[in-house]
């Protein structure tokens, strides 16, 4: 997150795990509307995710803070929304560490490299 700052970027993701379509080259489907609500509820410099991609980044060693249920357009009742914790522009892992945990990402449930996320 520091990196983009110092360009003059200020980034805000949102991540939420679950089936998509690919049609045209383009992904389609709930989840990735979930994931732009959830991106439009995101700060400057804060990734958001939803409470499914929390659940299922268990022993990832990434943290979260709860940020809450919230009604996210288009989609059925209250939605579970965490903030990947970062201190210092940096993910940090559940013992405070830098490192590994900057380099990972949550997709389909399993934590990839994010050099493997396309």
């Amino acid at each position: 997150i520091d990196d983009v700052r110092s360009l003059g970027i200020e980034i805000r993701a949102g991540l939420h795990t679950g089936e998509i379509t690919i049609a045209g080259g383009n992904a389609h489907g709930v989840a990735v509307h979930a994931a732009a609500r959830i991106a439009a509820l995101a700060g400057p410099s804060e990734v958001l995710v939803s409470g499914t991609t929390r659940d299922l980044s268990d022993g990832s060693g990434l943290r979260f803070s709860d940020r809450g249920q919230h009604a996210l357009k288009g989609l059925d009742g209250p939605r579970q929304v965490c903030a990947l914790a970062v201190i210092h522009g940096h993910v940090v892992d559940q013992d405070g560490h830098r490192g590994l945990a900057v380099q990972r990402a949550v997709r389909s449930g399993v934590v990839v490299p994010l050099d493997e996320v396309r």
